[in-house]
């Protein structure tokens, strides 16, 4: 009688050549998370059990994401989740949950995302580029002259 339904998920990993501080505050700068994000705008304090709201535009198309911070572990791990409200799936029936991680080493900052509880390979392999270009905007941003 268990819950069989499968989700899905997506890891993806990127060296930036730049101080943890600096990645870090992009991931918890509301201006800064926004410029990334593909010039959205994105409102939270980025503490624990707080709101986080993404609104902006998206392949020509207007979209509100929100989200709850569930852990913040300064320079190091910054977990919320993560709905649409714009589709049918409700916040309390299947979050998806986002992890940035961030580890400091010889080559540089290795900051590791995670896109999990993901329902549908469709949705799967539609985020996975998003996410991917997202890393690259990252270290672009701040591998640039400082």
């Amino acid at each position: 009688m268990g819950n069989t339904t499968t989700t899905y998920s997506i890891s993806s990993d990127i060296i930036i050549h730049a101080d943890l501080a600096r990645v870090w505050n992009l991931l918890v700068d509301p201006v800064k998370v926004g410029e990334l994000f593909w010039g959205s705008t994105v409102e939270s304090d980025f503490t624990v059990g707080s709101p986080i709201v993404w609104k902006g535009e998206w392949e020509g198309k207007p979209f509100e994401d929100r989200g709850i911070i569930k852990r913040v572990d300064p320079l190091a791990l910054l977990q919320c989740t993560h709905w649409t409200v714009t589709t049918s799936s409700t916040p309390e029936s299947s979050p998806n949950l986002l992890t940035y991680r961030l580890s400091q080493e010889k080559e540089g900052v290795r900051v590791t995302f995670t896109h999990e509880n993901i329902p549908t390979e469709e949705s799967r392999a539609h985020s996975e580029p998003m996410w991917r270009q997202l890393l690259e905007r990252m270290k672009g941003m701040l591998e640039k002259a400082v």
